[in-house]
């Protein structure tokens, strides 16, 4: 029997658990889930948690890290993997040997071209032409597990930060759900080591991209308006007199 504790949160995070809940496996089971409890988050949803007060699912809160209490919830239930997809905290090496280092991420991007966060708006910063999904062995070191599943899609000349966040859940739904039928099956997962030294995004590192600083500078003004259209977050903007003005593509009211 498979004894799984779920991390996750955001729409994907939602999305993924409900194809673990309804997967009809046998040997898989949830036993425990951490997930936010509110609903004042930009995706405006705690249908996780509420899902699984319903369901007297065992749910811990991940408003703070509460490593103690999630690792006294995995020796309580005899938990024996962990999958994690937008989980907000990093997990110690202590909670992953416990689970014996079954630990499985879902990560929005490649890996380790772009570990960290906010990799749609930098991608299109980049000037990227592909964009990847990164289904990976969860270890010490942040983004650096061995990848089990991955899956790449062209990045079109129009592409906003907002469209190519949709087109890669679409595709991190559809490697969570081979996760999970491997799991399911019994199957050996694939794994690639994760070579060369990529680069980490820090959260913050947008905000020295954010504000364009030559209007007539067409290509760069393009470029940034659609990276960082991101509803609800502030768009690229230039300012005058010390009054931001915000630039967006034509795509729908911000």
């Amino acid at each position: 029997m498979i004894r799984i504790l779920y991390l996750g949160q955001k729409p994907i995070g939602e999305r993924c658990f409900h194809v673990l809940l309804e997967s009809d496996y046998s040997n898989l089971r949830v036993t425990g889930v951490v997930t936010n409890a509110s609903a004042k988050v930009w995706w405006s949803t705690n249908d996780i948690y509420s899902l699984c007060n319903k369901r007297g699912i065992p749910v811990i809160d991940n408003a703070k890290r509460h490593e103690s209490d999630i690792m006294q919830l995995i020796r309580k239930y005899k938990i024996n993997a962990l999958l994690s997809v937008q989980h907000n905290w990093i997990l110690p090496d202590e909670m992953l040997k416990l689970v014996g280092e079954h630990a499985y991420n879902l990560h929005l991007a490649k890996l380790p071209n772009y570990s960290g966060y906010n990799a749609f708006n930098h991608a299109l910063l980049n000037d990227d032409k592909v964009y990847s999904v990164t289904l990976h062995r969860m270890v010490s070191k942040v983004d650096a597990g061995d990848v089990a599943f991955e899956e790449t899609f062209p990045i079109d000349p129009d592409e906003t930060a907002y469209s190519l966040y949709t087109k890669a859940n679409e595709a991190g739904v559809k490697l969570f759900g081979a996760l999970i039928k491997a799991l399911g099956e019994g199957v050996t997962l694939p794994r690639q080591a994760i070579t060369g030294e990529g680069r980490f995004y820090a959260r913050d590192a947008l905000n020295l991209h954010r504000e364009i600083k030559d209007v007539s500078n067409i290509e760069d003004v393009t470029r940034k308006a659609r990276a960082f259209y991101f509803p609800p977050f502030e768009p690229a903007y230039f300012t005058v007199l010390g009054r931001k003005y915000y630039v967006t593509p034509n795509c729908g009211a911000f």
